[in-house]
């Protein structure tokens, strides 16, 4: 069974401004400091993120937690947005045709059909 690691209040602060002030990712911030639980990270920076005036430090907002492979360009993620409202189009016209054709039977049948 593991063991639950306890860490001082210097210290998550010490991990959240790295963690704000640097590229680092979170996974790598874990594997830096050794800290078992991706989670520790996130619920640390929701308590001690207002502690430190991010707009006065020089550092890359970072507004994911996206490894730097996963990071797509804004013309990139428009593209794939495109694609994607093309589809909800799609499944909303296939959507509408069903129901009209439950509709249609429905009519012919004189009575409902039963929902699964």
């Amino acid at each position: 069974m593991r063991q639950l690691t306890r860490y001082s209040e210097a210290f998550k602060r010490q991990v959240i401004k790295e963690y704000l002030t640097t590229d680092l990712t979170t996974e790598e911030i874990c594997k830096k400091y050794h800290i078992g639980y991706l989670n520790n990270i996130y619920r640390w920076r929701k308590k001690y993120e207002s502690e430190f005036d991010v707009w006065d430090m020089d550092y890359k907002a970072k507004f994911t937690d996206m490894g730097k492979e996963q990071k797509k360009s804004a013309k990139e993620l428009q593209q794939e947005n495109e694609l994607l409202k093309k589809a909800l189009k799609d499944a909303e016209l296939k959507n509408y045709g069903f129901k009209r054709l439950i509709e249609n039977w429905e009519k012919e049948l004189g009575r409902k059909l039963p929902k699964k």
